[in-house]
């Protein structure tokens, strides 16, 4: 929950946990520019006060955190005007889903894709690399050797190892 000039006024474990602290009042009275570059918290702020202005609710917003001591991070959002007892409104809440995962994978096949459908400069070429995450691929020759029993090795055209070896 936030007030109307977007300061934190009360936050559940988990927000205490994002935003690494160990007790929810660290949060209160504070904003999203106390963690936040600039460019993200203005944003953040600009959003809830057009909720603040027009009773509007934000709901399924991408947003991109860029944290000032941590990598940045993907959240679904969600806000909503937070109401007083006559009706009037009093700040916002907000829901967050963390997707920094979900944008990692789908930016990642969005490169195989684009690897194989773009046209190649001269001398460019597609890699194994570019098609298939290896940590992936590599469990699954394991598991493929393991259950057949059969030794197994993944090589590039001209037989240099691109897999570790699976049941050698």
């Amino acid at each position: 929950l936030k007030d109307c000039n977007s300061r934190f006024l009360m936050v559940n474990s988990a927000m205490t946990k994002k935003f690494s602290l160990t007790d929810p009042e660290q949060l209160i009275g504070k904003t999203d520019f106390d963690f936040f570059c600039k460019e993200h918290a203005q944003q953040a702020f600009n959003d809830e006060q057009l909720i603040i202005r027009t009773g509007i609710p934000i709901i399924g917003k991408e947003e991109m955190e860029t944290w000032f001591n941590k990598p940045i991070s993907w959240v679904s959002t969600s806000k909503y005007p937070l109401f007083d007892d006559k009706g009037k409104i009093i700040g916002t809440y907000g829901i967050y889903r963390e997707i920094t995962e979900n944008k990692r994978i789908i930016e990642s096949v969005q490169h195989r894709i684009d690897s194989l459908t773009q046209p190649f400069a001269e001398g460019q070429n597609v890699s194994f690399e570019d098609l298939f995450n290896l940590d992936e691929f590599q469990k699954i020759q394991d598991e493929f050797s393991d259950a057949t029993g059969v030794a197994s090795i993944t090589t590039k055209p001209d037989g240099s190892p691109i897999t570790k070896p699976s049941n050698f």
